[in-house]
């Protein structure tokens, strides 16, 4: 049996990826942070296996935020980035 992806969302868009991420049996959303201010730390305290994060968010840069998660977390989750130009990077 398949044992989903603990996820985290970091958007302030949180609720549409969310409902979207819900129709998919891989993944299981554990937290959507909808403000860059303290997300590195709601982050590490929920240690999710993988986070969804957009680039732009109010309070935050989305790419720090990223970055500093890799940095202090002994097992990073594996990242999906969103830019607002239509690409998206995996980590």
């Amino acid at each position: 049996m398949l044992t989903p992806m603990r996820t985290v969302i970091v958007s302030g868009e949180g609720n549409g990826l969310m409902r979207t991420l819900d129709l998919m049996a891989e993944v299981y959303v554990i937290g959507v942070i909808r403000d860059g201010r303290g997300a590195e730390t709601d982050i590490y305290h929920l240690s999710p296996d993988a986070l969804v994060l957009d680039g732009v968010l109010p309070g935050g840069d989305g790419l720090a935020i990223l970055g500093s998660v890799k940095a202090k977390m002994p097992a990073p989750p594996r990242a999906l980035y969103l830019d607002r130009m239509g690409g998206g990077a995996f980590g």
